[in-house]
């Protein structure tokens, strides 16, 4: 298997410094330590500080126009639905309810 020259070179240096580091097993730990803490606050420096925060913009109060838009997304529902099942087929002939319409229980909705 052929590796390549700069990556053999790597591979060489990085197993030496792995071996130094076991040797020197503080200066080694304070070492890591350091790449750690400043990998940390570096990518802390680079990302925006506060993610998500709400800002609001105030005006004085005054008379004008409002204008404003809402918009989401997702699936509508009825809080209460009832499936109509009747024990009987037929045809219907009467109904008694429009759309829209109240009803109470015992009511007449339908008569075929």
């Amino acid at each position: 298997m052929k590796i390549f020259p700069k990556i053999k070179g790597l591979y060489f240096k990085l197993k030496g410094f792995c071996q130094w580091t076991m040797k020197h097993k503080f200066i080694g730990f304070i070492i890591i330590a350091v790449l750690v803490a400043g990998g940390y606050f570096g990518i802390r420096a680079i990302s925006p500080e506060k993610q998500g925060e709400i800002t609001y913009t105030t005006a004085p109060v005054g008379r004008g126009i409002l204008t404003t838009t809402i918009s989401g997304s997702g699936q509508i529902s009825v809080l209460d639905q009832v499936d109509i099942k009747p024990r009987v087929s037929g045809d219907i002939v009467y109904a008694g309810v429009k759309k829209g319409d109240e009803v109470r229980a015992g009511g007449l909705l339908f008569k075929n």
